[in-house]
């Protein structure tokens, strides 16, 4: 359950007072009944979820909002773009994936697997070629 409150250094949500991220996805869809996911990205305008898929969301934040942020700041640089894509196909199974598995898991030993799926992945693409994952760049994927 996905809350806005009762955690350390956690906010109220300050538009609609609502208390769980389900009730974002009740506004959008009254009929709603399904898994209720995170990263949300959500239109204040016409009060719905324009997407919830972090491998789709995180390119869109870096080109469909410069007018809020710093243009500058790009996570998928169009010259890494192949590189940062393999590496999400490459990654996406087992530490997206495994996470999610750990996190709507209904027993301990699914919890496990998704878990230990996730971190031994991480652990073996870890390569030291730089301050960030896969090299000197801040990106999407790395």
């Amino acid at each position: 359950m996905w809350s806005f409150e009762g955690y350390p250094g956690s906010d109220s949500e300050p538009f609609f007072e609502l208390k769980l991220l389900r009730e974002f996805y009740v506004k959008a869809r009254t009929d709603y009944t399904g898994r209720v996911t995170v990263p949300v990205l959500w239109d204040r305008q016409l009060e719905t979820i324009v997407n919830n898929e972090s491998r789709e969301l995180l390119p869109m934040l870096d080109t469909e909002f410069d007018a809020y942020g710093d243009a500058s700041m790009q996570l998928t640089p169009p010259h890494l773009r192949p590189q940062v894509d393999a590496t999400l196909d490459a990654i996406y199974p087992s530490i997206n994936n495994g996470v999610y598995r750990a996190g709507f898991a209904s027993s301990q030993p699914s919890y496990a697997v998704g878990m230990v799926s996730a971190w031994a992945r991480r652990w073996l693409t870890s390569s030291g070629r730089g301050p960030c994952w896969g090299g000197p760049a801040v990106t999407t994927s790395f």
